[in-house]
């Protein structure tokens, strides 16, 4: 991934108030037609600067067209868990780098 496009992403949350995982579950209860409508939506509703909504829209564009996140996937109509979530893995992150993160499609038992 471009350097300059991963920086902005990890300064969203601090920019716009959520990640970008937050916003693409935001994006998907939603439908838009064209990419203009998504960014206007993000800008008007949200207060998204234009380049963060172009960001966040074009991105969410690409995960459409591929298999569903599984993480996106587990928070569904759980949106209020995803700060939480992101919270505890921005702390797993800082354990080492021996650390793996791989969310399950299916819950562990």
């Amino acid at each position: 991934m471009d350097k300059a496009l991963q920086t902005m992403i990890d300064n969203m949350p601090d920019k716009t108030g959520k990640s970008l995982d937050e916003w693409r579950l935001i994006l998907r209860q939603k439908s838009f037609s064209k990419h203009s409508d998504g960014v206007k939506y993000l800008k008007t509703e949200h207060n998204v600067t234009h380049g963060f909504a172009n960001t966040i829209v074009s991105l969410s564009k690409e995960e459409n067209s591929a298999p569903p996140v599984l993480v996106d996937t587990q928070y569904e109509e759980k949106e209020n868990l995803v700060p939480v979530y992101n919270k505890l893995i921005e702390h797993i992150k800082t354990l080492g780098s021996d650390v793996t993160i791989t969310p399950k499609k299916e819950p562990l038992v």
